[in-house]
C-alpha cells in the first residue's frame, strides 16, 4: 500500500509525534486546521487513504471536517481523535462524522499504528470493491452488446420491418441499406417497378429516422407541366393562372414518396 495519511491537529507537537510514528509505515501529511486539511485534500485527495482528525480545533471541528470528507472523498477512510470520556459523546461524534473508528487521547504510538493500518486495509478493500463493480458493469455491458449482436446474426433483418413481407437474401441486403441510410439526413432514391413496394420501403426508412412527417404524392396524377410548381411552389405570375405566391414541399427533412409519370417505364420513390 502506497497511499498517504493526512493527520489534522492544531497542536504541533502532536502532529510531529504522530508523523514520526508513521514515518516507516507510509508518507504522512499534516494540517493544523480543518481548512488547511481541505486544501491538502484538494491537492492530494486521490493519493490519500486515511484522514485522522482531532475533534476539538479552532474553527471547524473534527467531526464537521470528517463529514465533509465523507461527502467529497467517500473512499477516504476517516479516524477521529477525541478526548471525550463519555461513551455517548463519542458515539454522537462518530455518527455525525460517519467515521471508520476513533482513538481516545492521549494517543499511544502502537495503538495509533494499528488503527492506521486497519484503516488503510479498509481503504484498499473499498478501492478493490469499486474496481470490481466497474469491471462487473463493463462485463454486463459487453454481454448485452454480444447478445444484441447474436440476436441480429440469428434473426432475419426483415423481422424488424413488419410492414415488409419477405425473407430472401436480396431483401435482407436492401434492409441493411435501409438501416444505414435511415440514420442520416441524406435524400434517398428508391427505384422499382410498379407494385414492388417503393412507398412501403420509404415509410420504413422514415419510421427509423428522425425525419419530419411523411408526405406521399401520386405524381402520375399531376400534369407534367405543373409538377415542379406543385412540388416546390411558384411565384405570382410564373404561369397563367398563378394569381399568388404558393409555397409547397421544401428540402429540410421531410419524407416524400413519389411515383413518376405513368409514361415512365420505372417508378421511383424518394425520401427526403
Amino acid at each position: 500500500m502506497s497511499g498517504k495519511v493526512l493527520v489534522v491537529d492544531d497542536e504541533r507537537h502532536i502532529l510531529s509525534a504522530l508523523r514520526r510514528v508513521l514515518e516507516d509505515e507510509c508518507e504522512c501529511l499534516t494540517a493544523g486546521t480543518a481548512d488547511e486539511a481541505l486544501e491538502t485534500l484538494v491537492r492530494h485527495g486521490h493519493e490519500i487513504d486515511v484522514v485522522v482528525a482531532d475533534n476539538v480545533m479552532p474553527g471547524k471541528r473534527g467531526v464537521e471536517l470528517l463529514a465533509e470528507v465523507r461527502d467529497r472523498w467517500p473512499n477516504v477512510v476517516r479516524i477521529l481523535l477525541t478526548g471525550y470520556s463519555s461513551n455517548e459523546a463519542v458515539m454522537d461524534a462518530i455518527n455525525q462524522g460517519h467515521v471508520f473508528s476513533y482513538i481516545r487521547k492521549p494517543v499511544e504510538a502502537d495503538d495509533f499504528l494499528v488503527y492506521v493500518r486497519n484503516a488503510r486495509s479498509y481503504h484498499q478493500a473499498l478501492v478493490e470493491k469499486e474496481r470490481l463493480s466497474r469491471a462487473l458493469e463493463l462485463e454486463r455491458a459487453e454481454q448485452q452488446v454480444q447478445a444484441v449482436q447474436l440476436e441480429r446474426r440469428t434473426t432475419p433483418l426483415s423481422a424488424s420491418f413488419p410492414e415488409l413481407v419477405g425473407s430472401s437474401a436480396a431483401l435482407e441486403s436492401v434492409l441493411e441499406v435501409v438501416e444505414e441510410v435511415a440514420a442520416t439526413r441524406a435524400p434517398v432514391l428508391v427505384e422499382g417497378e410498379t407494385g414492388t413496394g417503393k412507398e412501403v420501403l420509404a415509410r420504413a426508412i422514415h419510421r427509423l429516422s428522425r425525419r419530419q412527417p411523411f408526405i406521399s404524392l401520386n405524381c402520375a396524377a399531376i400534369p407534367e407541366t405543373i409538377l415542379e410548381s406543385e412540388l416546390f411552389g411558384h411565384e405570382r405570375g410564373a404561369f397563367t393562372g398563378a394569381a399568388q405566391r404558393e409555397a409547397r414541399l421544401r428540402r429540410g427533412g421531410r419524407t416524400a414518396a413519389r411515383s413518376s409519370s405513368t409514361r415512365s417505364a420505372r417508378c421511383r420513390s424518394t425520401c427526403r
